[in-house]
């Protein structure tokens, strides 16, 4: 059942109010029970009906007259209709129903009616003159709520309002038609979308006008597909041809219609053109280094397995590089320098390669080169080569022009490998080879690297299952004055496998070299040494005694080392004034500002810092300058020599007449022989440290041996 104005609509049939009262009245009932079909009509009837006799007296109502006046059908039924008119209006009134039989339809009148409260009511009639019909027998006048109908109208155009602002404020482009199929609605995102002139009317637009192109390129045509055509309009994918290039755009469809009646038609388009930019984007990112544009591991991998993949699957060579040193340049210049390093690095490497070949980067400063099939392991080398030496030009970045050098490590791939994974470990056991020669160099991998390098990852796995467990050992080699008198102990790390054997510490400690685990290893030494710091500085014959414990460069370049050292002095309440950290030229200078500042302030807490190895790297005399130091120990290539080569006879003598100028103290480390001990005494060197005294004890051992006073080598 629908109703439209005062016509309803049940059961296919369509009546309107004055021919369902004329049913109702037929069945000699107003509550038309023996009519269902009248009594539907009057029912949904919002407006309230009521019929007047020519004497004007209210012979028939509906319910409605109750929402409209609060009386019921009972209560106004008989009543003379003057009572309820407002007396300013009832002439009025009376005048226009007078003339309604004359015109068969009565224009609608504004009057005031009173209601059940005494209030009156603003309302509107219009009616139908049915006197004649003896069914009804009087005016038929429908009776609505002029306050009702004019909020009911606000509250229309306050939607209409509110509907068109949305409508404005879409993003997606929305296109209507009437039923009629023209274009009757176009929102502000269309207008942009398509460029449309606003001046044009809207029933003028086509879809010519939408400028949307078909596969080809070309305008689609209006009489291919038209709006109305539902199976091509319903969420399918275009492109738009506009003043800001092509757009792309999904496209749907939807029916507006009534009960009744086909409404129109409201096409949207939502433009993906930047969704589908961000999609590149996201999987250009997915897939690249953000900092180079080199192909990140995801995409080596998908290269390799294309490779694998293909008819005829390619033999293999891998170039893993390194640039030496490269933290460096992080550490000194600053990240943004860094980077520009890097990227230069990259356009170098790619200008070495040929189109066919994937250069990758898995991450910091290493660079990975697939060759792809290559005619010989010597081709492979000659690229690798021709990398190195490009890598040793210069670099010019902000002013700066900054010098390394790259080791490059080469592994052929002849039997059908296409695992990433196995491609870069062979070439890193290559490049790791080229390191450990002195850098700047390459290498190719053979089996025998590929051994050493297992064992030395074999060695790894012990040390930190070792610090894991508390299996590692610090022992104790004393330092001695010129009388013979143990005046300090040095802390050297022993590390005892699974099986209670004891590792080289040579190999083991070269194992671990630039991984975490030295600096895990440093620390666990340091907090050994200063128990046994605390031990003997509580003992009178022991206390004078100073402990010496090594810090790696990795160690001594770690955010808050200085905070840990001291924390682990706290702890263990050792007496910091007893305590010596020995560094190595390397770590003591490739730290930077950082390492400086650290060092400073460990020795201003009263420690003294050493400087282990003299000679064997830096070797720069401005180097002692800047740092607080308290001693330098002459490495034992000098020592071992100082009885048979005269140079190193004259440099061990120089920098001891050096270190006495500036104050530090000298250390000769290796003294192994009588032969050596002389030597050593001739030049004027008063503390020496070897196995020609005591070889590194336990602390077990160094304790029970203070006690007794052996620790004396006249």
């Amino acid at each position: 059942m629908t109703r439209v104005g005062r016509w309803v609509h049940v059961e296919n049939q369509t009546l309107d109010s004055g021919a369902a009262i004329r049913r109702c009245n037929q069945t000699r009932t107003t509550a038309c029970s023996h009519d269902p079909l009248a009594s539907k009509i009057l029912r949904s009837l919002r407006d309230a009906v009521v019929v007047v006799s020519p004497n004007f007296d209210i012979t028939w109502a509906n319910e409605a007259i109750v929402s409209l006046l609060g009386f019921t059908p009972e209560e106004i039924v008989g009543r003379p209709a003057a009572e309820l008119v407002h007396p300013e209006d009832l002439t009025r009134a009376v005048e226009t129903c007078a003339q309604l039989s004359a015109a068969d339809k009565l224009s609608r009148i504004n009057i005031r009616m009173r209601d059940a409260h005494g209030d009156w009511v603003a309302v509107s009639i219009r009616g139908v003159d049915h006197s004649a019909d003896s069914a009804i027998g009087g005016m038929v006048l429908t009776i609505e709520n002029n306050e009702r109908k004019n909020e009911t109208e606000r509250t229309l155009q306050e939607t209409r309002r509110v509907s068109n602002t949305i409508l404005e404020s879409l993003t997606d482009a929305v296109v209507a038609t009437n039923e009629a199929g023209e274009i009757t609605i176009v929102n502000k995102a269309a207008r942009k979308l398509f460029s449309l002139d606003t001046s044009r009317s809207m029933r003028s637009l086509t879809v010519h006008d939408f400028r949307l192109l078909s596969d080809t390129g070309e305008i689609l045509a209006v009489e291919d597909h038209p709006l109305t055509a539902l199976d091509y309009w319903n969420d399918i994918e275009l492109r738009i041809s506009s003043p800001n290039g092509i757009r792309n755009v999904t496209v749907s469809r939807s029916e507006v219609s009534s009960e009744l009646d086909h409404l129109g038609t409201v096409v949207t388009f939502h433009d993906i053109t930047q969704a589908r930019s961000d999609a590149r984007e996201l999987r250009q990112r997915a897939r690249h280094d953000q900092l180079t544009g080199l192909a990140n591991r995801r995409y080596l991998q998908e290269r390799l397995r294309m490779l694998e993949n293909s008819s005829n699957p390619p033999r293999l060579a891998a170039c893993f590089v390194d640039l030496d040193k490269f933290k460096n340049v992080n550490d000194i210049h600053g990240h943004n320098v860094g980077d520009a390093v890097l990227k230069a690095t990259a356009q170098r490497l790619t200008n070495q390669i040929r189109g066919a070949d994937i250069l990758a980067r898995p991450g910091g400063d290493e660079f990975l080169i697939v060759l792809v099939d290559p005619e010989s392991e010597q081709q492979a080398v000659a690229v690798a080569e021709r990398v190195r030496k490009s890598l040793a030009r210069p670099f010019d970045v902000d002013g700066l022009r900054l010098h390394l050098t790259a080791s490059v490590g080469v592994a052929m791939h002849t039997d059908g490998c296409f695992d990433d994974e196995q491609i870069m470990q062979r070439s890193d056991i290559a490049l790791y080879a080229a390191k450990e020669r002195g850098r700047d160099r390459v290498e190719v991998f053979d089996q025998m690297l590929a051994t050493v390098v297992e064992l030395e990852q074999t060695q790894r796995n012990i040390v930190r299952r070792a610090l894991d467990n508390d299996r590692l050992d610090m022992h104790f080699q004393p330092i001695v004055d010129a009388h013979g008198t143990t005046v300090g102990v040095e802390a050297l790390a022993r590390c005892i496998d699974d099986y209670g054997n004891m590792l080289e510490p040579a190999g083991f400690m070269k194992a671990i070299d630039d991984t975490n685990l030295i600096v895990r290893l440093d620390h666990e030494g340091f907090r050994q040494t200063c128990e046994l710091a605390a031990t003997l500085g509580k003992d009178a014959t022991t206390e004078h005694l100073h402990l010496s414990a090594n810090f790696s460069a990795m160690t001594v370049a770690q955010r808050g080392f200085a905070d840990t050292v001291l924390r682990t002095i706290a702890d263990t309440g050792a007496p910091a004034g007893s305590l010596r950290i020995e560094l190595t030229e390397t770590a003591a200078f490739e730290g930077g500002s950082g390492s400086s500042s650290a060092l400073r302030r460990l020795h201003a807490a009263g420690l003294h810092i050493v400087l282990d190895d003299f000679g064997t790297g830096y070797s720069s005399l401005s180097h002692l300058r800047d740092l607080p130091l308290s001693s330098v120990k002459i490495d034992r290539s000098f020592t071992t020599s100082l009885s048979q080569r005269g140079a190193e006879r004259a440099i061990t003598s120089a920098v001891k007449d050096l270190a006495k100028v500036l104050g530090f103290d000298v250390v000769a480390e290796g003294v192994e022989t009588a032969e050596d001990l002389r030597a050593v005494r001739d030049i004027g060197v008063t503390l020496m440290q070897g196995w020609y005294f005591s070889q590194a004890l336990s602390v077990d051992d160094l304790l029970d041996s203070l006690h007794e006073r052996s620790l004396v080598f006249a």
